[in-house]
């Protein structure tokens, strides 16, 4: 479908949407949406720009925003279980423990009577939310991985640029190079980092790993290119020591990785998107973006963001409404903070106008993209796993196999349960 096309339906949809769904409320009888979603600064703002775009064509529609903080999906299952009369709930890794206890409403019926086409969506993005033989929304939003780095500190060393199609080895080259001990600023001593971040599960997909089996019941942490993966992370602190270290970040208070980087104390690393408002505001590094480095393919986290209609919803046409709005293209340019998933709108040069960064990359990245492990355990797996990973980094007696061997068991049985 040409973009001019998919514009007149998404208008013409749109308009018959807002103006006929059976079992609506009347425009004078007043409506109220109830949306769960998760407490940031970044969704606030997101929400508020798309609310008061759909007040402007349904002025009627009231909204009832919940915030959510800390430990989100464990607060919303509850809040759910208890009969909470939500519409609308935010979701993202955490989806298919929802929809295994039946708490989301199939939205096929929506996208059929609304002329929407999946197809014109990322399908890793849209598989993403189908359950069984059940869709259950269209994200709006793509959280990615990037690689980024400072093109003075590379070009000071002599290096050439990261781009695409470089390897974890020439990432290793140039670590070593740019890493330096005891810097100083005004007398303040400190190590500059070749790397500030590298993720352990990328690692695993580019060398072509898998961290559980498509029928999520076994845990491949311990095939041989998992191992390998895990290996190469663990010498990329322990015994090339090119990786930035946790009193790093801790020396600099709050920011984290991107801070450490913005503050020319690390030259390199996987950062987010969700990190683009905090680069873009930046005055004093000059940095670029590209893929990931590659080991035995391309690969790249990403996390999507949606909203999901809550089954017992009373108004559940009213929801769909508003969801279709923000699966729109004029909701989806509102998101400035995270990717879209249309995409037309990822790809036209039209959304990405005064934006001097290689934002080109980011298709590529979609398409080489992976997601956590999914499973209706994701809370319990993910945590147990993550513990697994720093024991592994953290162990000072060379990489630890035997750390595996006591994980293993339990990883498998939280996904066996």
């Amino acid at each position: 479908m040409n973009k001019p096309t998919y514009i007149v339906l998404i208008i013409v949809s749109m308009l018959t949407f807002f103006t006929g769904c059976s079992g609506s409320k009347s425009k004078d009888s007043g409506i109220t949406l109830t949306i769960l979603t998760v407490e940031s600064v970044r969704e606030r703002e997101a929400f508020a720009r798309i609310l008061r775009a759909y007040k402007r064509v349904r002025p009627e529609v009231k909204f009832n925003m919940i915030y959510a903080g800390g430990n989100f999906y464990d607060k919303a299952m509850t809040m759910l279980a208890g009969g909470e009369t939500t519409d609308l709930l935010w979701l993202g890794e955490g989806f298919p423990a929802f929809a295994e206890k039946g708490m989301l409403l199939d939205i096929s019926p929506y996208l059929k009577k609304n002329n929407i086409n999946t197809a014109d969506y990322y399908p890793a993005a849209v598989d993403r939310y189908r359950y069984v033989d059940k869709l259950y929304t269209i994200p709006y939003g793509l959280s990615l991985q990037f690689f980024l780095y400072n093109k003075n500190m590379f070009q000071e060393a002599g290096l050439a640029a990261p781009a695409a199609g470089w390897s974890y080895k020439d990432m290793l080259t140039a670590a070593r190079k740019l890493t330096a001990r005891s810097g100083s600023t005004a007398g303040v001593k400190y190590d500059i980092f070749g790397i500030f971040n590298v993720h352990w599960q990328t690692l695993i997909h580019s060398f072509g790993g898998k961290i559980i089996d498509d029928a999520a019941k076994t845990c491949l942490i311990n095939s041989s290119e998992s191992l390998a993966a895990l290996e190469f992370y663990h010498d990329l602190f322990n015994k090339h020591r090119v990786m930035a270290t946790d009193s790093a970040r801790e020396s600099i208070g709050t920011g984290g990785d991107v801070q450490l980087f913005l503050m020319n104390r690390s030259a390199m690393g996987m950062e987010y998107t969700w990190s683009m408002g905090t680069l873009a505001e930046n005055k004093t590094v000059s940095w670029d973006i590209c893929e990931n480095p590659v080991e035995k393919k391309p690969a790249h986290w990403m996390s999507t963001e949606a909203l999901v209609i809550n089954s017992k919803s009373k108004q559940p046409d009213e929801a769909a409404k508003f969801l279709m709005f923000t699966i729109s293209e004029s909701a989806l340019k509102m998101r400035s903070a995270s990717v879209p998933s249309l995409i037309s709108l990822n790809k036209s040069t039209e959304g990405h106008k005064n934006k001097t960064y290689n934002w080109k990359c980011f298709d590529p990245i979609v398409q080489s993209a992976f997601m956590s492990p999914r499973t209706v355990k994701f809370t319990e797996f993910s945590s147990q796993l993550n513990n697994m990973i720093t024991e592994i980094r953290d162990s000072k007696k060379g990489f630890d196999r035997g750390i595996i061997q006591q994980y293993l068991p339990r990883l498998n049985a939280i996904l066996r349960e």
